[in-house]
């Protein structure tokens, strides 16, 4: 699934929130892609 948006967070979110209409026997998909990209907050902050 690759999706577009605003900014890579809602790109991302958009991409998992199509991937739950999606489902098939030993369906796998990484779900760690994007997130490299979005700003961090610090813990504690």
């Amino acid at each position: 699934v690759t999706s577009f948006g605003e900014s890579i967070e809602e790109a991302v979110n958009t991409s998992l929130d199509v991937l739950e209409y999606i489902e098939f026997d030993g369906m796998y998909y990484r779900n760690d892609i994007g997130y490299e990209f979005m700003p961090q907050t610090p813990k504690g902050v």
